[in-house]
């Protein structure tokens, strides 16, 4: 999602970091120890930074350098606490455009202008620099885009080796599919943190209320974090990006009234990313969008109240929000919250990590299956049970049909198809079920009723990882043909008779 001033629009992205020790002579405030790092920018553009970001506890990304008139901006911000680190705004204006490359003689001393910059400005002798940011292809030729991505490599090891650390910040847009664009990310992977920016409509969002919310956020990271380790990148060196900006059509407001509907969303996205952080290990989480530029709806008044809840929620030490800002407080809504033991829990079901390890593995690792099967069985459940009487009844005519009457037999096919006899037990009653449900709603269908009853529980459905089933009937006895039940005998349903009139 490209986001360029010089284009009109507000370029933004992020960056994750496998942080190395700081070389000899590095400032005392260079980045600390530990994952992730929370990195947030405050340039210039941010009007609120000094009430909001001039404290302790806080790593900022910004492009200050000292003057005569403004003095030393970024100075001031470590005086208080706070850690420094480079933004560099128009990355193209080094190494061009994929349309219109920049000759690669002048790269090298660019880059040694920027670490000199950086220096400068951050503090730290090998500082940080953020790249805003890679540009998609477009309609550019492949040989001009060849071009443009060898000058970012080509910036990228001279930043390296001017004793800086280079981030790599990739818009929305990027292509990630084989070929020279997963070639071009997996080298510069060797050479940068790769951040990713993930934006999202929180207006659409916010419509469908805290528990969907968050975990379409959490899958929306979890994807664009999966597509880069695809490609062999180690999640330690992958960031992501977040975007705070209210301006339409830039996924991010989008309009969200009121104010505590808008900080009930930038308090959902900060757990999203911090629980996406924890279970994938990556190293930095960016928060972008506090700016305001001269582009229409970036002025909004309700900044610094947002950038406030962003921090109360990473840490309440931060930012006192709920002293100064009404919203929803409750840090349990819409996160994944579930009993041990549990899997996935919806209200009025379950399912547990025993049964989907026991299944995932009988189904040969299929553990998508394995987990939208025993869904369903939860659905079926809270209409109909199978009694154990009619379960031995079944099994007994299956070991009669299927194995001659021999329970060695049955116990040998088990065995070899690695399911135990409780589970073959419970696929037994699921097919019971099946059949008296679908007794029950007739005229209606046994799919076409399953798929209401389950499109309404995932409805409230959290799993961990936010692995989610899918909806629809898993036939167990594809995979286990010998525990086919049965069909059972339907009643004649009676056919209306009307008396003849005495004559």
């Amino acid at each position: 999602m490209l986001r360029r001033l010089a284009l009109g629009g507000v370029l933004a992205a992020a960056a994750a970091i496998a942080l190395p020790a700081p070389t000899a002579g590095a400032a005392a405030n260079c980045l600390p120890d530990g994952a992730p790092l929370y990195v947030d920018y405050a340039n210039s553009s941010v009007l609120f930074r000094d009430q909001v970001f001039k404290r302790p506890g806080l790593i900022l990304t910004m492009d200050d350098l000292p003057s005569k008139r403004d003095g030393d901006p970024a100075a001031s911000f470590r005086a208080a606490g706070a850690v420094t680190t480079y933004w560099d705004e128009h990355m193209e204006k080094i190494v061009g455009t994929p349309g219109s490359p920049a000759d690669p003689a002048g790269i090298g001393p660019e880059a040694a202008q920027v670490v000199a910059d950086a220096t400068q400005s951050s503090g730290c002798g090998n500082p940080l620099i953020a790249l805003n940011e890679l540009i998609p292809p477009g309609g550019a030729s492949a040989s001009s885009v060849a071009r443009y991505r060898s000058n970012v490599l080509a910036l990228l090891q001279a930043i390296n080796a001017g004793g800086a650390r280079p981030v790599l910040l990739l818009p929305s847009s990027t292509p990630t599919g084989a070929g020279p664009a997963a070639d071009f990310l997996t080298q510069a992977a060797a050479q940068a943190q790769l951040v990713v920016e993930v934006y999202f409509n929180n207006n659409q969002l916010f419509q469908q209320g805290a528990l969907l919310a968050s975990r379409n956020l959490r899958i929306g990271l979890r994807t664009r974090i999966a597509t880069l380790e695809a490609l062999g990148v180690p999640p330690s060196t992958l960031g992501i990006m977040l975007g705070f900006q209210s301006a339409p059509g830039q996924a991010g407001r989008e309009g969200l009234q009121p104010q505590s509907s808008w900080l009930e969303m930038v308090k959902l996205q900060e757990l999203a990313a911090r629980t996406v952080a924890s279970d994938t290990g990556i190293a930095t989480i960016w928060s972008w969008g506090w700016g305001t530029f001269s582009n229409a709806g970036s002025a909004d008044p309700d900044k610094p109240a947002a950038a406030c809840v962003w921090l109360w929620t990473r840490d309440p030490t931060l930012c006192n929000a709920p002293a100064s800002y009404q919203f929803n407080t409750d840090l349990n809504e819409g996160q994944i919250n579930l009993p041990g033991g549990v899997q996935c829990g919806w209200d009025g079901g379950s399912v547990k990590v025993r049964d989907l390890r026991r299944l995932t593995r009988a189904l040969k690792g299929d553990a998508a299956q394995a987990l939208s099967g025993l869904f369903e069985r939860g659905v079926v459940k809270a209409t109909v049970r199978a009694r154990s009487a009619q379960i031995t009844a079944a099994e007994k005519a299956i070991v009669q049909k299927a194995f001659k009457g021999s329970s060695r037999r049955y116990r040998k096919a088990l065995r070899k198809a690695k399911l135990a006899r409780t589970t073959a037990r419970a696929i037994i009653a699921d097919q019971i079920a099946e059949q008296a449900v679908a007794a029950k709603v007739r005229p209606q269908t046994y799919p076409v009723w399953l798929g209401g009853q389950e499109r309404t529980a995932l409805q409230t459905t959290t799993c961990l990882l936010d692995q989610i089933p899918t909806a629809g009937h898993v036939d167990w006895t594809k995979a286990f043909p010998f525990l086919r039940v049965a069909p059972a005998k339907q009643k004649p349903t009676p056919t209306p008779t009307s008396r003849r009139r005495a004559t």
